[in-house]
């Protein structure tokens, strides 16, 4: 279990050589995360474009703190303005606790050889969580699809509470996380999404998923989301639907392009040896 610092992400890497439609593309990525405002946004691309062209100068990477600061520094001339870039900055201020996870590029895929969990329970606002998740698909997608060639699945990525990293927000369009999670397949990335209800993340990343495994739910506001994916057979929707509302604790429905199958998962025996564990007796001791 690793630390998100072991893994950090700088989201401002490479500004410097930014074309305009990846500024653009960065400013959607923070417009959808942040859910700003089209005056926000504007004000937030005026920002980055003046940063990139510092960048560019000086030949550095910027940072979270120097876009805060970029931002502070832009002159308003009335009170809708004054009013724009105090909520911008309010933002931008919610996810400076988590500068060094986002600020500090250390991420390195090539150093990674065995399985990797990276805990983000200590980034303190789910803003940082998504933002952290966001840029790093975006990296794994853009080390990927570099290559010539790869295996079938490279790489398997696991995303454990995807409500809280990848919710569903009610988008007409696809954002750019979602864009990259739908086409990752295609570069040899698996991508195993993990939630407590279908009806909290994205739409588009269940719709883009190739089978779909539902155990017990809550009740029909979680079944209805799964409905529009089971075809357009009524008969076949309604009998899916029903065997999902019988679930009970341990058992799934394994919903794939082709067909529908029942399961049941079972706990696998194993033998743990706290002889000699001090701490783990002590427990042992108060629940006898």
């Amino acid at each position: 279990m690793l630390e998100p610092e072991d893994f950090s992400i700088n989201v401002l890497k490479g500004i410097a050589g930014m074309e305009r439609e990846e500024l653009y593309n960065l400013v959607e990525s923070f417009r959808v995360i942040f859910d700003l405002t089209p005056p926000q946004e504007f004000m937030l691309l005026e920002a980055l474009g003046r940063i990139k062209m510092k960048a560019s100068a000086m030949r550095s990477e910027p940072t979270l703190e120097e876009l805060l600061d970029e931002v502070s520094q832009i002159e308003v001339r009335s009170q809708p303005e004054y009013e724009t870039k105090a909520a911008l900055l309010r933002k931008l201020y919610l996810i400076s606790e988590s500068s060094s996870v986002l600020s500090n590029e250390k991420l390195s895929l090539s150093s990674i050889d065995s399985p990797v969990a990276i805990e983000l329970g200590n980034l303190k606002t789910d803003l940082g969580r998504n933002l952290y998740v966001h840029f790093f698909l975006k990296r794994v997608y853009d080390e990927f699809r570099l290559l010539k060639q790869y295996n079938m699945p490279e790489l398997v990525i696991v995303l454990e509470e995807a409500e809280r990293t990848i919710p569903n927000m009610g988008q007409e369009r696809m954002t750019i996380a979602e864009r990259v999670i739908a086409e990752m397949r295609k570069f040899g990335i698996s991508v195993i999404v993990v939630a407590q209800s279908p009806r909290n993340i994205s739409q588009y990343i269940i719709q883009n998923t190739g089978t779909k495994i539902v155990h017990q739910l809550g009740g029909s506001d979680d079944i209805n989301p799964i409905k529009s994916f089971l075809g357009a057979d009524q008969k076949t929707v309604q009998e899916v639907s029903n065997k999902i509302g019988r679930l009970r604790r341990g058992e799934f429905i394994a919903i794939t392009e082709r067909k529908s199958l029942y399961g049941r998962t079972a706990p696998t025996d194993f033998e743990l040896d706290l002889g000699a564990d001090e701490t783990a007796q002590v427990v042992i001791s108060a629940l006898k």
